[in-house]
């Protein structure tokens, strides 16, 4: 995963393959907007059950409180669609057996991805089988929300809905992640896209909450504690995946490399037995969402602790920017705000 050269990449231009694609995402996104309601018909309608009441009440404050920090909400989260089923989209990820290699698909305009969403689960599935036929390691997961990134207008749906006692602090979260990416979204850096947007997220959703609730409410508690755990887990994930790293890079043979795999992937499955088996996939998703948050935390102080600040500074950053696609070391980018006391570039 370290050298660029190493990336398989399937761009997709003229092959058979984009326009079976590419009518899915467009059948499955014409298809939620055409059964979104206004956000305000679906609490007025008496027939609206008291949770999914309660859930879509707290959209406008959480959207009040994204503008109160300098986030454009680019016309999102007007609407609500009630979906039937427990995903908005489907992810599908890959990577080589024996290394953090993913496999990248690239499209026009919009740049090289290392995953790819389905709208319909039985297409997900029948690509992931795909996929391992052709010996990839795959990782298939639904997603409670996405972003069009000001391609559209999106609506609320109802997958972004938990029943835990996070409820409150997980809708703020993930409405506040993908508002990140209709502000800043780099082309061909998925992990510092995701990345951005997922420390931005939690550290709004922690201001929401006591603004919302107070510092010391039940919701404030839960969502710290989903936190705490989630550092606890992140700490692990690491862990295992530079084990991994070394076992890969080092040149011990194929047959050594996938005994002391199964030995590190073994006992990281023991450690969270509710999850899935891991792979190499799935290490580089939770990688994709969990890097260089020192980076980000460093230049939210360097900015003075203010989001706008810190706003117009990761709006600064273009493409050219990064030493090359899909780079995972965000230093080089975030370092020269850093020192420079949240200047944005020019």
């Amino acid at each position: 995963m370290h050298r660029i050269a190493a990336i398989v990449c399937a761009v997709v231009t003229g092959s058979c393959f984009a326009p079976r694609y590419l009518a899915q995402a467009g059948y499955g996104q014409v298809e939620l907007l055409s059964k979104s309601r206004p956000i305000g018909d679906v609490l007025s309608d008496p027939d609206t059950d008291d949770y999914t009441r309660a859930m879509l009440g707290e959209v406008d404050g959480i959207k009040q409180f994204a503008h109160s920090v300098g986030l454009k909400t680019r016309g999102n989260y007007k609407k609500f669609v009630a979906l039937d089923r427990s995903a908005a989209v489907y992810f599908v990820a890959a990577s080589r057996p024996l290394a953090f290699e993913p496999k990248v698909w690239c499209w026009p305009i919009v740049g090289c991805f290392p995953m790819l969403g389905w709208f319909d689960l039985a297409e997900a599935e029948s690509f992931r089988h795909n996929l391992i036929a052709d010996g990839w390691e795959v990782y298939l997961r639904g997603a409670g929300a996405y972003s069009t990134a000001g391609w559209f207008h999106d609506p609320v749906v109802s997958s972004m809905f938990t029943d835990g006692d996070n409820a409150y602090g997980d809708l703020a979260n993930v409405l506040l992640h993908e508002l990140m990416h209709a502000n800043v979204l780099v082309p061909d850096q998925a992990y510092f896209d995701e990345s951005l947007a997922a420390f931005t997220a939690d550290s709004m959703t922690t201001e929401w909450l006591v603004q919302r609730f107070g510092a010391d409410s039940q919701p404030m508690a839960v969502y710290q504690q989903e936190m705490d755990d989630l550092r606890a887990y992140g700490d692990r994930m690491w862990k295992a995946y530079r084990e991994l790293e070394k076992v890969y890079g080092s040149d011990r043979p194929d047959a050594e490399k996938l005994a002391a795999k199964k030995k590190i992937i073994d006992a990281l499955a023991a450690d969270f037995p509710e999850m899935r088996r891991p792979n190499n996939a799935s290490l580089i998703g939770f990688r994709t969402y969990r890097t260089g948050f020192d980076d980000f935390q460093k230049l939210y102080q360097a900015c003075g602790k203010s989001w706008p600040r810190y706003l117009d500074a990761v709006r600064s950053i273009s493409p050219g920017k990064f030493p090359q696609p899909l780079a995972e070391d965000f230093g080089p980018v975030l370092g020269p705000l850093i020192a420079n006391g949240c200047t944005p570039y020019k």
